[in-house]
This record gives C-alpha cells, structure tokens and sequence, in this order.
C-alpha cells in the first residue's frame, strides 16, 4: 500500500473530526501523531508500497473489502483466510466502515419534501432493494436475509466452483453468519472531500521524502484546506 493510500484511509474514516462544522482541524497534535506513524512504518519497513511482489504469499495482511454477499462468502471460505478490523491510528475501535456508490438526501430547501421522503422510502423497499439492478448489500433487513441465503444456496449446490473443495452445511452456515457479524458491526463513515484529500496528500510527500518538517506539513495543510473551504 502505497503512504499516500493510507493517510486516505484514515481522512476517509475520521473526516468528521478534521474537518468539524466547515471548519480545519490539521494543525494538531494528534494529525502530526498520524503522520509520523504512517511514516514510521515505511521507514522500518513494516509496510512497502512495492508491488512487484504477490501480495497472497507474502504479506502477512493485505487491505481487502467484501464488496457483495457471494464474493464475500467465497473469501471468507478460503483455507486460512480471516477478515478483520484495519487498526485504528489512536487504538480505539471505530468498527467496520463502509462506502457506497450511491447517496440520497432531502434538501432542506425543497418545496417536495414529502414526496422526496416518499422516493426514499420506495428505493429502501424490499420489491427494490431486491433488484438485481443495485449491487453491493440491501440496506433492507429482509432483502439482506434474501440475498444472503441465495449466494449460500449457489456455493453449497456447487454452482460455483472452490479451490479447496466443496464446503459442509455447517461452514456455510458459519460464515453467512461471520458476514451478518461484520455487517452488524458497521458504522457510519462520512465520505471525505476528495480535494480537501488531495491537498494532504500533495503536502505529505513533502515529509515522506524529508524535505519538510511535520510541523510544516501539517500547518500548510491547515492554511490550503481553511483557505479551500472559505472559498
């Protein structure tokens, strides 16, 4: 993973704390601590932004995501396989995040509020969350159910083909639930303003490479990221 990858992740996960009611909040302590861990693993070679090497065989973990139900199940019945949590820079655990395609909101200056709220409404319903149209997970519990039970029918009727053989009743039955755990256990994650991202990032190769201090970084940081919201 790339350094400049990984100070997204954390920007992506923890927007609502740097920039908090339009306002920056870069030039701290705790942003600095971020930037000097991301670095530190680079510089002691915990993690390398070199790809010539398969990641499968040999790293220890690899960043991944369970982008819908079927390829989730088939990965998690992988010999060997487990999905868990990316650590979190301050030790607290954020649960799992997630991101989306596509968002729907209500402006509060619309004079259609109430039929705005009806669309809303009919697009979380089961009838259209179950289209096979909309990708990812059903936000819709029944749907989910549905959806879930169908991806668990197709691999234990041997419609798609393992690696590793066909699986038992009983480890179907266990990693549709592991899938429900993880999907339980999700929270909200506000997508981060991507040149609000690319101004940090721009301003980070600086200290990965060493030409700046990240007493530097961070304040140039907060004066373009303050300079771009107030414009």
């Amino acid at each position: 993973m790339p350094p400049a990858q990984m100070l997204y992740q954390y920007m992506n996960t923890n927007y609502r704390e740097l920039v908090r009611d339009g306002k920056a909040n870069f030039d701290t302590d705790s942003f600095r601590d971020v930037l000097q861990q991301i670095k530190s693993l680079y510089d002691e070679g915990l993690l390398t932004a070199d790809y010539s090497m398969d990641p499968e065989d040999a790293s220890l973990f690899t960043l991944n995501g369970l982008s819908e139900p079927g390829s989730a199940l088939l990965d998690l019945l992988q010999p060997g396989k487990q999905y868990m949590q990316m650590p979190s820079f301050d030790g607290q655990p954020s649960g799992f995040g997630y991101s989306t395609m596509l968002l729907f909101g209500i402006s509060s200056q619309s004079a259609v509020k109430e039929e705005a709220w009806e669309f809303i409404k009919f697009m979380l319903s089961e009838e259209m969350q179950n289209s096979p149209a909309l990708g990812g997970y059903p936000l819709n519990k029944n749907a989910l159910e549905q959806k879930l039970q169908e991806s668990r029918q197709k691999i234990g009727q041997g419609e798609v083909p393992l690696p590793a053989g066909q699986p038992s009743a009983e480890a179907l039955d266990e990693h549709v639930q592991t899938l429900k755990d993880i999907l339980g256990n999700m929270e909200t994650k506000m997508q981060a303003d991507l040149k609000v991202v690319s101004i940090a990032i721009e301003e980070f190769k600086a200290y990965m490479s060493g030409q700046k201090s990240v007493e530097e970084v961070s304040k140039l940081i907060q004066n373009r990221v303050s300079t771009y919201l107030n414009e």
